[in-house]
């Protein structure tokens, strides 16, 4: 049996071509511009390669140069990904660009998810149930039964409401699936009597999150509230809350009381409200306050913040549990 090799080669790699793009020729008429005493011996060879009709904009594996012929050097995004500040846009430099591309988004990805698990250890007490296939929104009870205290027409109204409520919750998960998603990233704050369904909306969206690689950190606020005060790990808490890419808040403040919160609590939400409001990153809160009672419990300060961060959502309903 005889190989042709050469048709193998031919055939299985065609060698993108090093032709120069806008970038190379703005490098060749920048250095031509310099005087030839002047111009460094790197910047010789690369208008002889230019005059050859090859990009001097990057090298033979699409890396970006500078206009002295030296690689650019890398800087460092967020989550401590490193890359060049520009790129050729020859056909070997949008290769490369490409390669990098994909390479950030794997970064991202293991980094989001490395940051969620540590977070999962950390509030280990205040996580919310694990998501399971038995929450999802196409499941959510917006129908209920109907109490006789309530008329047909009022108890169509609390069903039409309550499914406006779980559409808004929808299209938040579905905004931040998308790759184009906006910097202002608004969340939601629902607000209801006990059992209308709250937690399941939040852990509907987390398993609707999680079928698109999303991590919701989503946490019982009394526990957490607790857990800050009284562990060793407090700052670093607040740190990581500051920090998560989408937080849920499940049952924050207390409907017993009409006096209020303690300073220490005050702080702490103030804390993780604020931050998360600089930063834009979007936030879920349910509670079974009203507006009036959030701003006595927790003062203007905190309630400005959560309207800054969230729309206001009411759930009407009875118990479902």
């Amino acid at each position: 049996m005889v190989f042709d090799f050469q048709h193998k080669r031919s055939s299985n790699s065609k060698r993108p071509s090093h032709i120069p793009g806008k970038r190379s020729k703005a490098f060749a008429e920048h250095i031509s511009s310099i005087p030839e005493q002047k111009r460094t011996s790197l910047q010789q060879r690369m208008l002889v390669r230019h005059n050859n009709g090859e990009c001097i904009g990057c090298t033979h594996q699409g890396v970006p140069l500078g206009v002295n012929g030296m690689e650019l050097p890398v800087v460092c995004e967020r989550r401590g990904f490193f890359v060049p500040p520009e790129f050729c846009d020859c056909e070997l430099g949008v290769r490369y660009s490409q390669r990098i591309e994909r390479e950030r988004k794997e970064h991202y990805r293991k980094s989001t998810l490395e940051s969620y698990i540590y977070a999962c250890r950390l509030f280990e007490t205040a996580l919310l149930p694990s998501p399971s296939k038995e929450y999802a929104f196409v499941s959510w009870p917006a129908h209920f039964k109907r109490p006789a205290s309530l008329s047909d027409a009022e108890y169509q109204t609390y069903v039409t409401i309550r499914e406006r409520v779980r559409d808004s919750v929808e299209v938040f998960v579905l905004t931040i699936q998308q790759p184009e998603f906006a910097e202002k990233k608004e969340g939601l704050c629902i607000q209801g009597y006990p059992g209308v369904g709250k937690t399941g909306l939040i852990l509907s969206a987390r398993a609707a999150l999680l079928q698109s690689e999303h991590y919701m950190l989503a946490l019982k606020a009394p526990t957490l509230i607790s857990l800050i005060q009284h562990s060793e790990q407090g700052e670093q808490m607040l740190y990581t809350l500051r920090r998560t890419p989408i937080l849920a808040l499940d049952n924050l403040g207390d409907a017993q009381s009409m006096d209020i919160a303690p300073y220490s609590v005050r702080r702490i939400l103030l804390d993780i409200f604020d931050a998360r409001y600089n930063a834009s990153l979007p936030t879920l809160v349910t509670t079974e306050l009203d507006n009036e009672q959030l701003c006595d419990q927790f003062g203007d300060a905190i309630f400005s913040r959560m309207q800054g961060l969230c729309y206001f959502n009411e759930l009407p309903g009875t118990d479902l549990r």
